[in-house]
């Protein structure tokens, strides 16, 4: 063989080679990006779909959150016996670290252990690991990390918060209501013949087990006889006691309750035959207790009311609204003026408001004033002049 020929193999050779060792790398470096997708859908995963906190409704995103975030609520509460008193420039300023929601990844024994040290409401000192993971499993999926599922970068997001009070009967608001992106409801959320005053859409309603039981029983008289049910409508459990870890699991498992107090030899039905879990989301108990110390911070949380003060229904709701909806309007919520409006908008005679000693309402009364004037939310006030 010439020796050109030889040259020409050797060329190859080394041609060979080098395509070789491109390969290798190519090959290396298609490995670490597939890794790196893995690693990212594995955060994802555990972390929620969690965007730069441009605008409110990005507050909806649920995460785990760090021990320091949530703890400083709790431990503080623990400790004082006394509100915690924020300066007024800082009394409504939202932490954006805290998790709205509940989902399977955030019931991990870590946080089970640290849950588990605060006493209902919103602890988990008397619900076992079990129960919880049980509940929480069926918040799994993408659907449950956001409360509205909504683009980023749209327009501005809408939210009416409709409360039952009296300020709405005889209003003409149905249709204001209804022209919002979401509508939240709480309660004996009775519209049939009241759409006119209260609007037809339900996109959220809010609950616990006992408000939903209570109002299906005091309210069936006035028309209640089962929860809101529309296209749209997902169900927002508020995790107060046990009970509503119980229950939300044999409603989604479509199973009796199988102890506590509503021990059921069927399934419950109240939301119908074996509804879907992607209608329905739970708070998270921090969320909840972050609420509860941080915005509605009331005497009544410390003491001989300790153990069973909590916001209302209503409270939770509009609050909710505040963290992940870009404008919040409020109706049906208690004001000043409350004695000059029948309890419910739905009661045919007059009905004086009744004020329980689990919630602090003219706390309500003046947390939702002062968010009104500050133009967090906007507040409908009723027909009659304030004083």
């Amino acid at each position: 063989m010439t020796r050109k020929g030889h040259h020409f193999r050797a060329l190859n050779s080394v041609g060979r080679a080098q395509v070789k060792q491109a390969c290798l790398i190519l090959s290396i470096a298609c490995n670490v990006i597939v890794l790196l997708c893995l690693l990212m859908l594995e955060l994802e995963t555990y972390y929620g779909d969690f965007n730069v906190l441009s605008s409110r409704r990005n507050l909806g995103e649920s995460r785990p959150v760090g021990e320091q975030s949530s703890v400083r609520f709790l431990d503080a509460h623990q400790s004082t016996s006394t509100p915690i008193m924020q300066p007024p420039t800082q009394r409504y300023v939202i932490i954006r670290d805290i998790p709205v929601l509940l989902t399977r990844s955030h019931v991990t024994f870590s946080e089970y252990e640290r849950l588990k040290r605060y006493r209902p409401p919103y602890g988990w000192a008397n619900v076992s690991f079990e129960d919880v993971a049980a509940a929480a499993e069926h918040f799994n999926g993408m659907l449950h990390r956001s409360l509205l599922n909504v683009s980023q970068g749209g327009a501005p997001v809408r939210c009416a918060v409709v409360g039952n009070g009296g300020t709405l009967r005889g209003s003409g608001k149905g249709k204001e209501i209804d022209a919002h992106d979401f509508t939240f409801r709480v309660n004996a959320a009775i519209v049939k013949d009241f759409e006119g005053d209260v609007g037809t859409r339900t996109s959220f309603y809010f609950h616990t087990v006992t408000t939903l039981k209570n109002s299906l029983r005091s309210a069936r008289k006035y028309g209640f006889v089962e929860v809101p049910n529309t296209t749209e409508t997902v169900y927002v459990d508020i995790p107060t006691f046990k009970r509503d870890y119980l229950f939300m699991d044999a409603v989604l498992s479509w199973k009796p309750v199988q102890k506590g107090e509503d021990t059921s030899k069927s399934p419950p039905g109240l939301f119908g035959y074996r509804p879907k879990a992607s209608r329905f989301r739970m708070l998270h108990p921090d969320f909840l207790s972050y609420l509860k110390h941080r915005w509605l911070n009331s005497t009544r949380g410390y003491g001989r009311f300790e153990a069973i003060y909590r916001p209302s229904t209503g409270a939770v709701a509009l609050l909710t609204a505040v963290h992940v909806c870009d404008v919040t309007n409020a109706y049906g919520f208690i004001t000043k003026t409350w004695r000059n409006y029948t309890n419910h908008y739905y009661e045919d005679t007059f009905q004086k408001f009744t004020f329980f000693v689990n919630h602090d309402f003219n706390m309500e009364i003046k947390l939702w004033d002062d968010l009104d004037r500050a133009g967090i939310i906007s507040l409908y006030r009723g027909n009659i002049t304030e004083g």
